[in-house]
């Protein structure tokens, strides 16, 4: 596997992470990441830090997914990205990748 984030954007209640024109995912609730090996962090929308930028051409290299909807991307061996399903009455994340959309 290896897309590469294009374009990471974040807005009030979203952050969303592009991979070229047909795939991206789009968190609306709690996620956890890692960049470079430093220490993760725990956050929510709204986002109000620019840490999307450091992501800005990494490629993905592994991806794993949980029974408890919990979704990890890995970008080599130092850094990765966590989205989290807190509850199941509302949309945590989607993924689409081009006609197919998950929503979790």
């Amino acid at each position: 596997m290896c897309a590469r984030i294009d374009s990471p954007a974040a807005n009030e209640n979203q952050v969303c992470l592009q991979f070229g024109l047909k795939i991206d995912i789009t968190i609306e609730s709690s996620f956890e990441y890692a960049i470079r090996d430093r220490r993760s962090y725990v956050q929510a929308p709204p986002e109000k830090t620019s840490w999307l930028m450091e992501f800005l051409g990494l490629s993905v290299t592994a991806v794993t997914g949980a029974r408890d909807g919990t979704l990890t991307l890995r970008f080599g061996k130092d850094s990765w990205l966590a989205r989290y399903d807190p509850t199941l009455q509302y949309e945590a994340y989607r993924t689409r990748n081009g006609d197919k959309e998950i929503i979790v």
